[in-house]
């Protein structure tokens, strides 16, 4: 890239061709900012606008990525404080924009090095430097018996720090903001939307008997243990006919989540559609009806498998805490429950005439506000 004023260093876990929501977010933001300046310049003289030299920092994967995406800069780092900064000095930015998710930097979601490393960083002497944090997460939630609960405060104190560094402050959740102001209420934090990791594609008639369920195999997991009763009784209802797992798996032959389902013993096929492109999705993921969320509806403005449910017009199925905010209302964009509520959405999702508005409704969001 052309020398300009200043350059951009990006810090995230990893990039494609790993299947990871943060990675496919850096990748949009890359080729979105460069179709940006491409109309300027198109317009208006090279030099009214310098494009910053961009380089991104990862923890794992960088060749592969590399080999993927070689127009982009693309190095690696040691998850400790030495290792970032050794790696930023190198790199040489004024500008760290941190993508931040405290589990893709720490097994316990809370990787102190990384505020010691970047305060660090901003106190050398030399050019100026800014620091822009984007909180994809603030900290987990838990009770008593639970390993989150007793992570918490290390994941508070983490990202309390973090933010009295940031020179800017962005999240992508209402639920995210409520965590950061309660942090530092006189901070300037802005709300902005993560955008969909797929393309939006032309709506196609929906089975709303095959329902998906979509993401890493972990998050697949997580979303079978959530739904399970809802999905035992709407089989035994005759309201699925099959059983959609796709999206990242290690070994296909080994997934958890299809064992688990075979344990159940559910009277429906289970089909499984893993490691695709983001741009060749299967025909059995496009023409499911319903898809299972594994995070509630609190925090579905985040979740790479709702931004692909809203993009493909599917109904998401989650479960109720707070309204996500941004116009994302239950029952007009998606469908929520309660334990003690599942015989009622069972009669919702057994009859199309009321699923195909809420998709439709929804397909309007995916191809706008939650669109790149």
């Amino acid at each position: 890239m052309e020398n300009s004023a200043a350059s951009v260093c990006f810090i995230a876990p990893r990039l494609p061709p790993a299947i990871d929501g943060i990675g496919d977010y850096c990748r949009q933001l890359w080729e979105h900012y460069l179709g940006a300046v491409t109309q300027i310049t198109f317009h208006r003289s090279d030099t009214a606008r310098p494009r910053p030299r961009w380089k991104f920092l990862v923890t794992e994967g960088a060749l592969a990525s590399a080999e993927c995406w070689p127009e982009v800069d693309i190095g690696q780092f040691d998850m400790s404080r030495a290792g970032l900064l050794s790696a930023l000095e190198a790199a040489g930015p004024t500008v760290v924009v941190l993508q931040y998710v405290g589990y893709g930097y720490d097994r316990n979601g809370s990787p102190d090095w990384l505020p010691e490393a970047l305060c660090e960083w901003l106190a050398r002497r030399g050019t100026p430097r800014r620091l822009i944090v984007m909180f994809h997460e603030t900290w987990a939630r838990g009770m008593p018996w639970q390993r989150a609960f007793w992570q918490q405060a290390r994941q508070r104190h983490c990202a309390e720090r973090l933010l009295s560094l940031a020179t800017i402050a962005v999240t992508s959740t209402e639920a995210n903001l409520r965590d950061l102001r309660s942090l530092a209420p006189d901070k300037p934090l802005k709300l902005i939307p993560i955008g969909a990791s797929f393309p939006v594609l032309p709506a196609r008639p929906k089975n709303w008997h095959q329902w998906l369920v979509f993401g890493r195999e972990a998050a697949r997991l997580r979303a079978l243990r959530m739904h399970g009763y809802l999905m035992e009784r709407a089989a035994r209802e005759g309201v699925i006919e099959r059983v959609v797992l796709a999206g990242e798996c290690m070994h296909p032959s080994q997934d958890a989540g299809r064992r688990v389902l075979e344990a159940w013993g559910l009277p429906c096929p289970v089909e499984c559609a893993f490691n695709f492109s983001g741009h060749d999705l299967p025909e059995v993921v496009l023409n499911s009806g319903i898809s299972l969320m594994h995070t509630q509806s609190t925090y579905l403005l985040k979740s790479t498998s709702f931004l692909l449910a809203a993009g493909l017009g599917q109904v998401a199925v989650t479960r109720q805490e707070r309204e996500p905010g941004q116009g994302l209302v239950a029952g007009t964009h998606y469908l929520s429950y309660r334990p003690g509520t599942v015989a009622e959405l069972i009669d919702v999702l057994s009859c199309p005439e009321r699923l195909e508005p809420i998709a439709g409704r929804v397909a309007v969001l995916g191809s706008t506000t939650l669109s790149w």
